[in-house]
């Protein structure tokens, strides 16, 4: 869309003035504390609160292609621990569309003293095409008050800034008012808003800008929540935003006396858009045609053809996460050729382009993962996207595929990649298509050796088979992280005691399971009583709740259902009298059961247990049942097999 010349001259006139004016009022009296707010402890219905907002709120000001956006908060701090959750805090911005104007920040202390965040203590960082403002506040103790406030000046009118009502505190009173020049139209999406609180409190007053002769108004929408609860980073969820209560706003049009500009583009638009996009990267698909070839001679159906281009392609290319574009390191996908590594999304266009050299359709499907925000298709609007995976088709059946890991495996796409819906590109035919989650078994099969020589040192061997979405799941943990800090994370570091990591392999077996082998040695993983050793059975999945806080007001998601499996033998080299195993236990909870047996052979106890999770979503009202589950199946942990020696 082209903006016509006269409305480039009104853009720069209203920008000047936009920037020329002063700073706007706070949202409440800044650094005035009432004596009802002093004396505000926790909320009943949040008694375990270390801290509260008492007030979030924002004032988005859209005046002829601009936007100011003046924010102000207010926290009290209740508790000890309320320091380091309200201690630091952070604003970021587009570093070439918008502009911090100022931003001001102070402790109010119970004696009514007010201590400035210092302006060599606001520290400024770069990250990609955002820049961030952090800083921390002074004299911090329980029963303080802090605020800071700060305005945005934008040029991003087309999808505005979200609003959140919910952050990581209670929040007592969040507050938005949207106030419009005359002639702009947004769309509005209202997400985890009730009904009832939708319709804003809306006033108007005479826009100073008015043409000689007419009376414009520009209009103010106000939305109000109360008494909030937070929506903390938690296991098992997928983006915190997902699960906030929000508002989000889509540029429509503007319209005047003189022009009508449209802005809202369809889907379609924007796939050819994106079309374009893809072609111009795509400058060597002879070359492409050549390589697929090759790949795939003497091979004759199509699902073998699509396996080895996929094989091909995820482990020929190293993945790195580096972006010169919007999606690409390179400029060019002959260069992925060249150098031999691109970015996830590169990869994904090449497996795409190969496919097709060998007549097996395949498209380019954008999506947003789990970790980024979920995708509102409402919106047209290409920012909701921070990933690229392919799509194919093979007679009647389809699938989806994701090369970036070289363990992945064919047809499962990695949990980050589970997710409702996303966009396919093919030009002008472009669509919104369902992703979803396959029902594919998905299971971990842990079987460990346990040997305790009679001085207490321990030597232990673990074979971990993971299948499924678990092979997917911990097969990109391994790529991203370096090979030895993987096993020591998801495995040697979760046992009783230190260990010594003597040998291990990280594979992808011929069934397309994901396998870890280690061998380990410890000096402390046994303890001894009297003439009684006892030695915990070695599990590594769930030794701790992961749920930890006792309120939850979101989902747990799972992702998929999935079962561990854990079968360790411990073998104890010194003469024994007795031997002790621990107790048959069974736990069970709809959409949950946990199973632990023991027996013991000639030279050995074994030790077997299966947690099942059937249920992919827990609600709100289940979190508590869930959460004493989990935690009667850490407690399991601790439960030793005793060797009753003759020893004193």
């Amino acid at each position: 869309m082209r903006t016509t010349k006269s409305l480039q001259l009104y853009l720069l006139a209203v920008v000047l003035i936009i920037l020329a004016s002063g700073i706007p009022a706070a949202a409440a009296e800044w650094g005035k504390v009432s004596a009802e707010e002093w004396a505000l402890g926790a909320p009943e219905d949040y008694p375990e609160a270390n801290a509260l907002i008492l007030l979030d709120s924002a004032n988005f000001s859209v005046v002829k292609w601009a936007i100011v956006m003046d924010y102000y908060v207010r926290i009290k701090v209740l508790t000890r621990a309320g320091i380091d959750e309200v201690g630091e805090q952070s604003i970021s911005w587009h570093k070439k569309y918008d502009k911090v104007r100022w931003l001001k920040a102070h402790t109010i202390t119970p004696d009514g003293k007010k201590h400035k965040v210092d302006k060599k203590s606001i520290f400024e960082k770069e990250s990609g095409s955002y820049k961030t403002k952090s800083f921390a506040f002074p004299v911090l103790d329980s029963g303080c008050i802090v605020e800071f406030r700060y305005s945005i000046n934008s040029e991003r009118l087309g999808r505005l800034r979200p609003w959140y009502f919910q952050d990581d505190l209670y929040t007592l009173r969040s507050q938005l008012t949207m106030s419009l020049a005359p002639g702009f139209s947004y769309d509005i999406d209202y997400y985890e808003v009730p009904r009832s609180l939708q319709n804003p409190v809306v006033t108007k007053h005479i826009d100073p800008n008015s043409p000689r002769g007419a009376q414009l108004f520009i209009k103010s929408f106000t939305w109000t929540m109360e008494n909030l609860p937070p929506v903390k980073d938690e296991p098992y969820m997928s983006c915190t935003y997902d699960y906030c209560s929000a508002l989000r706003f889509q540029l429509i049009g503007f319209r005047d006396h003189r022009i009508w500009e449209e802005f809202q583009r369809t889907w379609e638009e924007l796939g050819h858009l994106i079309q374009v996009d893809i072609d111009d990267y795509c400058n060597d698909r002879r070359r492409i045609r050549a390589l697929a070839r090759e790949t795939t001679a003497g091979l004759s159906t199509p699902e073998e053809k699509s396996r080895a281009i996929f094989d091909f392609v995820k482990s020929e290319y190293r993945t790195v996460d580096e972006y010169n574009s919007y999606f690409y390191c390179h400029d060019k996908i002959s260069r992925i050729l060249d150098d031999k590594y691109g970015s996830g999304e590169g990869k994904n266009v090449l497996l795409a382009e190969m496919h097709k050299a060998v007549d097996i359709p395949s498209w380019p499907v954008l999506i947003s993962t789990r970790d980024h925000e979920e995708f509102k298709p409402r919106f047209p609007d290409l920012r909701q996207f921070n990933y690229m995976i392919t799509f194919l088709q093979i007679g009647d059946s389809w699938v989806f595929l994701d090369a970036a890991n070289r363990l992945s495996v064919y047809g499962l796409l990695p949990p980050s990649c589970l997710v409702n819906g996303g966009f396919l590109i093919d030009g002008k035919k472009s669509q919104l298509v369902k992703i979803g989650v396959n029902p594919i078994t998905s299971y971990r099969a842990d079987s460990n050796v346990v040997h305790i020589a009679a001085d207490g040192s321990v030597k232990g061997r673990s074979d971990c088979k993971f299948v499924g979405y678990y092979a997917s799941q911990y097969s990109e943990l391994y790529r991203k992280a370096d090979p030895q800090e993987f096993v020591e994370q998801n495995f040697t570091d979760r046992l009783t005691g230190t260990c010594t990591i003597d040998d291990y392999t990280c594979t992808l077996d011929s069934m397309n399971r994901f396998v870890v082998t280690l061998e380990f040695s410890a000096d402390d993983m046994v303890r001894k009583l009297d003439n009684n050793v006892l030695v915990e059975p070695l599990r590594y999945a769930f030794r701790h709740n992961p749920f930890k806080s006792p309120k939850r007001f979101f989902p747990v998601d799972f992702m998929y259902a999935f079962s561990c499996l854990n079968h360790t033998e411990v073998l104890f080299e010194d003469t024994t009298v007795e031997i002790v195993p621990p107790a048959n236990t069974s736990l069970e909870i709809p959409g949950a059961s946990f199973v632990r047996q023991a027996f013991m052979t000639d030279s050995s106890v074994v030790v077997q247990s299966r947690l099942q999770i059937d249920q992919v979503l827990f609600k709100p009202r289940q979190y508590s049942r869930l959460r004493d589950f989990f935690e009667q199946l850490a407690l399991t942990c601790n439960d030793e097999i005793v060797f009753v020696t003759d020893k004193p």
